[in-house]
């Protein structure tokens, strides 16, 4: 199967947005637009200049939680000034509140990343475990998503095969899902 190319498509998906703002380039402050973004990138306008002086620089944008160190990767001169494209080159990090976390998953699966999306929301904390862009793994601090009670809800095991295979897991470390199948107590189809 020939490899998916990606050249030519967004990876992660542009959020359309007209911003005034400051980039600071190089120490100094110009005038620009934000036209869109995205997890990866933002497209500005920079007003009254041609050119420049430099391809890095940091951003920072508090109305989308963006602050980062960035890469442009395309530029086109416009009647106002220069349109561009930047790339952040920082793994992703922050406040994802701005985005859509169907546009995440995509974005993830879609670039391939290894790695760990942890979602906190007030005490609750949801980890989300990737490898090559595939979810490989979850964990849940909210106990109603959590393993054991999931098939203890659809009667798939009961409480005393459940604490059986607890009593499993710490003797040998073992997972809940690889002591429940040693102990006979699910199928590897269930």
């Amino acid at each position: 199967m020939a490899a998916l190319n990606y050249t030519n498509k967004r990876i992660f998906p542009r959020y359309k947005l007209n911003l005034n703002c400051d980039l600071i380039i190089a120490g100094t402050a110009v005038n620009a637009i934000i036209t869109d973004y995205s997890i990866a990138g933002v497209g500005f306008i920079v007003k009254n200049t041609s050119l420049l002086d430099s391809q890095y620089f940091n951003i920072k944008i508090n109305q989308i939680d963006v602050d980062n160190n960035a890469k442009v990767i395309w530029s086109e001169h416009i009647t106002l000034g220069l349109k561009i494209g930047i790339r952040k080159i920082e793994p992703l990090k922050g406040s994802l509140s701005t985005y859509r976390l169907s546009d995440i998953l995509t974005g993830i699966q879609r670039t391939s990343k290894t790695g760990m999306l942890q979602i906190d929301i007030n005490s609750l904390t949801k980890k989300i475990f990737f490898k090559h862009g595939d979810a490989i793994f979850s964990s849940s601090t909210q106990e109603d998503e959590r393993l054991g009670k999931i098939l203890i809800n659809a009667g798939k095991i009961n409480p005393y095969q459940f604490n059986k295979a607890l009593e499993l897991m710490k003797k040998t470390k073992k997972r809940l899902g690889t002591a429940l199948l040693e102990l006979g107590y699910l199928t590897m189809g269930e």
